[in-house]
């Protein structure tokens, strides 16, 4: 293959929007109003490597400022849902870190460092809608 059909080849896959299973990072924040904590999901990736190292720069970033997150965790998530997910949602059946920590449903083969399974969340994986 032509160095110049190759390299159009490289930018349209590194164009092309993520799609499928992958993770995202959560965000909890203390709620208003009859909901105690509510969260958003930023940062869509298929790589959990990645996923960790971005919820490090978020913790990082967060620091900062006045204003905190309760917690910055990995969630795995299917892009479909993450796109539809809205902010600063507070329900309770949205994605959490349970299912990497292995209290509820994940992929094979998915494992996480000593930090993450510190730092996680509580309950069940359940998919939106």
């Amino acid at each position: 293959m032509p160095r110049k059909d190759l390299t159009d080849v490289i930018r349209m896959l590194l164009r092309r929007p993520a799609c499928g299973d992958g993770f995202a990072v959560r965000l909890d924040w203390p709620g208003y109003g009859p909901v105690l904590v509510c969260h958003d999901l930023t940062q869509f990736t298929p790589s959990l490597e990645r996923a960790q190292r971005r919820v490090v720069s978020t913790e990082r970033y967060w620091a900062r400022g006045p204003l905190r997150p309760l917690a910055v965790t990995v969630v795995p998530i299917d892009y479909a849902t993450y796109r539809v997910h809205p902010r600063e949602c507070g329900s309770t059946a949205c994605p959490t870190t349970a299912a990497l920590l292995g209290m509820g449903p994940v992929r094979p083969g998915i494992m996480l460092s000593a930090h993450d399974r510190d730092g996680g969340a509580g309950g069940d994986h359940l998919p939106l809608g």
